[in-house]
């Protein structure tokens, strides 16, 4: 039997919504329901339901659905004896509460609905503000790779003109020394020649 002074000392103690139950169960042994025993003014204000309404009503007719909410969570705080807690949004009251159920004798049950709506606002925005840093890494990542791409085209082409201009030098020198063994003179200015190579592979277009 619940003492009537120790509930109402109780609830007058606690600001959030408070309420007391008690599981029914079906002839299989499965529970299928729960009773309401007791609620605080929290509860009323909250649900806009009356303490006189709700007390002794089944869950599922007073809130108007088949199965009541968070039964099976329910029956395993009552069979296992531990506390549990339930993250659940309100849509009517457009809040969040974390539930807190835990066993109080027998097949009777409490829940404490503390309103967490504060906090859950600020984790839904620092998980967009993390998803819009994961899209702002993600763009620069993207960005500085294709810089690199484009430093390497240029670091190739550089590299592979440079092995070009040291061939067209090595070939002219020997074809300078060739000249020179047979005793004939160039029939034109080698070294002019290998300047202009030069100069005209720096002009080409870079990639």
């Amino acid at each position: 039997m619940i003492n009537n002074f120790d509930l109402g000392l109780l609830f007058e103690n606690i600001p959030e919504e408070f309420s007391i139950h008690e599981l029914i169960y079906d002839r299989t042994g499965k529970a299928v329901d729960y009773v309401i025993l007791e609620v605080n003014s929290v509860y009323e204000r909250n649900l806009n339901i009356k303490r006189e309404k709700a007390v002794g009503s089944r869950a599922s007719d007073l809130y108007g659905i088949a199965k009541p909410p968070h039964l099976d969570i329910y029956s395993r705080v009552v069979k296992t004896g531990n506390t549990e807690e339930i993250e659940y949004y309100c849509p009517s009251l457009e809040k969040y509460f974390m539930i807190r159920a835990f066993a109080i004798d027998g097949d009777k049950f409490a829940t404490i609905f503390i309103d967490i709506t504060a906090w859950a606002q600020v984790v839904d925005e620092l998980e967009k503000y993390r998803d819009y840093l994961k899209i702002l890494v993600k763009d620069r990542t993207i960005e500085l790779e294709e810089q690199i791409n484009k430093q390497r085209k240029i670091l190739r082409y550089w590299a592979g003109r440079e092995a070009r201009n040291g061939e067209l030098r090595v070939a002219i020198k020997i074809l300078h020394e060739q000249l020179e063994e047979a005793g004939l003179e160039p029939l034109v200015d080698v070294q002019g020649l290998r300047e202009e190579a030069t100069f005209s592979l720096l002009r080409s277009p870079a990639l």
